[in-house]
């Protein structure tokens, strides 16, 4: 289709460029045999190129236009057929998957708003039930019986106890008094006991208690009468 079309294109543009050119030559042999002067003949030529030129270009323009539409259309159609194809089968799956989706929503929103509607309605005529409806006739309590209170038995005097006699101290023994150790002093040498300050004292004198003095056999000093 296209190389038809192509060389249609050529076959036009050789027949008209053989046209224009015969035209040329047949114009140039009338004015060289009408004898004009040669700035006639150059006007003559330049008013036939400006007319030639803007027949050709308005014949060009409208042809190529014409031509290039088909052209454009055919390339643009098919193109455009496939990708509206596909755009159509994506749009085909968008619009199922937006029709679910919207379908859940709707349902969902439209629910909620009926729900509330039948709700109101409900609880208008069951307020309007309730009021008419007979109430029961409520039972009348029974008296609860009293319990009778049973008499509170006297309390028996309670009997005092018996004081217990507090026990006699006994007198507390005095304890003998302890007999104060009475020293007397002996010498290394003698057999005598001495008071202190005997003049036989004088070389030594051992200090001991009176009762070991005896023990040990020491006798009392006749000059400073010890105690005995």
């Amino acid at each position: 289709m296209q190389i038809c079309r192509y060389i249609r294109k050529g076959v036009i543009g050789m027949f008209k460029r053989v046209s224009y050119l015969l035209l040329a030559l047949f114009l140039a042999f009338s004015v060289s045999a009408c004898g004009y002067s040669e700035n006639e003949v150059a006007e003559i030529r330049s008013s036939a190129r400006d007319e030639g030129y803007e027949d050709g270009y308005a014949t060009g323009h409208d042809e190529g236009y014409d031509e290039g539409y088909d052209d454009g259309y055919a390339e643009g159609h098919d193109e455009g057929y496939e990708t509206g194809k596909t755009s159509g089968q994506q749009n085909t799956a968008n619009y199922t998957i937006g029709h679910s989706d919207g379908y859940e929503e709707g349902y969902e929103a439209a629910s909620e708003v009926w729900y509330m509607f039948g709700f109101g309605d409900g609880y208008g005529s069951g307020y309007e039930a309730g009021l008419n409806a007979t109430p029961a006739p409520t039972p009348s309590p029974s008296p609860t019986p009293k319990p009778t209170p049973s008499p509170t038995p006297t309390p028996k005097p309670t009997p005092k106890p018996t004081p217990t006699p507090a026990p006699t101290p006994k007198p507390t023994p005095t304890p003998a008094p302890t007999p104060v150790p009475i020293t007397v002093y002996v010498t290394k040498t003698g057999e005598k006991y001495h008071r202190a300050g005997c003049q036989y004292l004088r070389q030594s004198q051992i200090a001991i208690s009176l009762s070991s003095a005896k023990a040990q056999g020491y006798t009392p000093c006749s000059k400073c009468n010890p105690p005995r």
